[in-house]
């Protein structure tokens, strides 16, 4: 009939970290890693135009360095990292790209072809982060 809570990270309009935190994970270690989903019309606008395109993060969930958020991968233009989650051993990252090039008016103005590049249309994807030692992908 009662807990207690308290707060991990701080981020936000006025924070030098994320905004519009969404998708969180655990991972087995208990590090958490969050995309950001700041909407198409506000991405590349004051106070979240610093920030650049939505992004993975991970948040340090114990330790010295508690409520330390780490950008760890940038998405394409427009669009945001949905889903994140790993393999059983985790040594992979999986992430899907959604809506890449969200902010294009037209096909002759397309400001990302993701993931083909050259002209094509951007196109959501899912993308596999290994690390290249075999090591986890944890914090």
């Amino acid at each position: 009939e009662s807990f207690a809570h308290g707060v991990l990270a701080v981020g936000g309009a006025g924070s030098e970290s994320f905004a519009c935190p969404d998708n969180l994970m655990l991972d087995s270690a208990g590090g958490m890693w969050m995309a950001s989903d700041i909407s198409g019309i506000n991405l590349l606008v004051s106070p979240h135009e610093r920030r650049g395109n939505n992004a993975m993060f991970f948040v340090e969930t114990s330790g010295e360095n508690r409520g330390a958020s780490y950008r760890f991968a940038n998405g394409p233009r427009g669009s945001e990292f949905t889903g994140p989650s790993t393999t059983p051993d985790e040594t992979t990252l999986f992430v899907s790209v959604q809506h890449p090039g969200e902010l294009s008016s037209s096909l002759e103005d397309l400001d990302s072809h993701w993931p083909r590049g050259g002209e094509q249309v951007p196109l959501p994807s899912v993308v596999a982060i290994t690390r290249a030692n075999g090591q986890r992908v944890t914090g």
